[in-house]
């Protein structure tokens, strides 16, 4: 717990120190910076966050029905409906609402959910973070309602819960998604090695500590494991997860700027250009053409599919307590969770998962006493996360909270009418679901132990305001989603398209858009 208050503590000053022109609160896959907050803002926001709940959500019978849409990223579920309709049924009495849960494939989502919210199309809740759909991003350009009063009116239990992390995730004194997975705010980098392979191979995981540490057992897998890639990647962000195992403090998950581990000058870098980057897009290519990586991966939309059949012997990931026993129960095989980082705490990871109203919702108050809800009521959050039971689940062990399941007998993930395959995290609070591990409750305590001990970032609470470089940050990141899923999967000629990429990233205003974070992380640093 000294951890915690020490962190707590740094976190909460960083919010609260004094008028700023340009300050922080919040991140990114690195860090961010933030924008300008005032005292008294930042002052209001410390107290409204930390504050016991005093506020209670009406009663239902006061409140006219509504209908809520939740938009999240998935594949779409043969059962979304049935389960629907026990959600319904279960939140008639307590908040009057309905909900229609909206999966969209994960390949597609951002680009549909900027759509919709470009047209004005009404939706109430979305799923947003660092890595994916981006926060800053998205609360940058007025796509969500800002939550403060939000949560003091109808957000008692998410104050109660993650009161001593929310303003981290303020965006110029502003909050505007939950942010809700402990277990991931303290994270390692590194890759996961099929334990079934690794062990005949006498690879020792104890050993590893760079990238290139890898390469004898990839070699072994290619050259005796016909069928078999060592390393799974598609056109999403495992693509380029590696990347974040880089010595630098990664700013945005996608922007130019990052500050090198151990400057204490904080001096901001387009790690774009570093020799680190290209070194480490150069051995990206050197696995892809000795057949380390699979050759589709920019056109596979997802490669769950064939690490579920075992075709991967891994993938790039990050590493958290009792993720590995998750990784069986979704993909079918043990595995060693390989780390090359050291745990951190990071604003990144605090933004690792979000909950963000629309601002098109037509029902923002009733959002919020449904966010309320699902992150305080186990049953109702394991609805959404594991559909019905005795359809979709059994309960093998009911006498914990965290009650561990079953597939019910003759049904796999693939046949079941509602198996989101681990994702029910998407969601609400990881810590609250069920599991199919026997081990889940020890698991839980393990990550917040993790939590608890993970060293504390030197730029924690730094949140980029891009205000004033929304133009460049529109088209440099255009340039990243172009370029990085295939130079992080080494299927360029990285002479060529890191020269290109790294070019049209100065066209385009990289260089504007480090200077404009060096400006905002040296006011943050006096007021630090």
């Amino acid at each position: 717990m000294k951890r915690a208050k020490q962190w707590q503590g740094l976190v909460l000053s960083a919010c609260m120190a004094g008028t700023m022109m340009l300050a922080g609160c919040g991140n990114n896959n690195g860090e961010n910076s933030a924008g300008s907050e005032t005292a008294k803002a930042s002052a209001s926001a410390g107290a409204s966050v930390s504050a016991t709940a005093s506020a209670s959500t009406p009663s239902a019978a006061s409140l006219a029905p509504v209908e809520l849409s939740w938009y999240v990223p998935g594949t779409p579920q043969k059962d979304t409906e049935l389960v629907e309709a026990e959600i319904d049924k279960y939140l008639k009495d307590k908040i009057n609402a309905t909900v229609k849960i909206k999966f969209i494939d994960w390949s597609s989502f951002e680009q549909k959910i900027n759509a919709m919210t470009a047209t004005g199309e009404n939706l109430d809740l979305v799923f947003t973070a660092s890595w994916f759909n981006n926060y800053i991003t998205n609360a940058g350009k007025g796509a969500y309602l800002p939550l403060n009063d939000l949560l003091d009116q109808y957000g008692p239990h998410l104050k109660e819960k993650f009161g001593k992390y929310l303003p981290s995730a303020q965006v110029n004194g502003k909050l505007y998604a939950i942010p809700y997975n402990i277990s991931a705010m303290a994270l390692q980098r590194g890759i996961d090695v099929s334990k079934e392979l690794a062990d005949k191979y006498k690879f020792d995981p104890s050993g590893i500590k760079k990238l290139e540490d890898f390469e004898p057992l990839y070699a072994q897998i290619v050259q005796n494991e016909k069928g078999i890639i060592p390393v799974g990647m598609d056109n999403n962000q495992r693509s380029y997860l590696a990347m974040y195992t880089l010595p630098y403090m990664f700013i945005d998950n996608k922007l130019p700027g990052a500050v090198k581990q151990g400057d204490d000058s904080l001096t901001v870098v387009n790690q774009y250009e570093t020799p680190e980057f290209k070194q480490y897009v150069e051995r990206m290519r050197s696995w892809n053409e000795k057949g380390f990586i699979n050759k589709d991966s920019v056109s596979l939309k997802d490669s769950d599919t064939p690490l579920k059949a075992k075709k991967f012997a891994g993938i790039v990931d990050n590493a958290a307590p009792g993720w590995d026993v998750s990784f069986k129960n979704n993909y079918g095989f043990d595995i060693y969770q390989v780390t090359t980082t050291e745990p951190e705490i990071t604003t990144s990871g605090i933004f690792s998962s979000m909950t963000a109203i629309s601002k098109t919702s037509k029902n923002p108050e009733r959002a919020m006493m449904l966010l309320d809800l699902v992150n305080s009521d186990p049953a109702l959050l394991n609805l959404f996360a594991f559909g019905i039971e005795g359809k979709h689940y059994t309960v093998v062990d009911g006498s914990s909270d965290i009650k561990i399941i079953k597939r019910p007998d003759g049904v796999t993930a693939e046949t079941n009418g509602y198996d989101l395959n681990g994702g029910g995290w998407l969601f609400a609070d990881p810590w609250m679901l069920y599991d199919y591990s026997p081990d889940r409750v020890a698991q839980v305590e393990a990550q917040k132990a993790f939590v608890d001990t993970a060293k504390l970032s030197p730029i924690l609470g730094f949140v980029f305001n891009p205000d004033a470089v929304k133009t460049q940050v529109a088209s440099v990141t255009a340039i990243f989603d172009q370029y990085m899923p295939a130079l992080g999967s080494g299927s360029l000629d990285t002479d060529k398209a890191l020269a290109e990429f790294t070019d049209k990233l100065n066209k385009a205003g990289a260089k504007e858009i480090v200077q404009e974070m060096q400006r905002q992380i040296d006011a943050w640093k006096t007021q630090k």
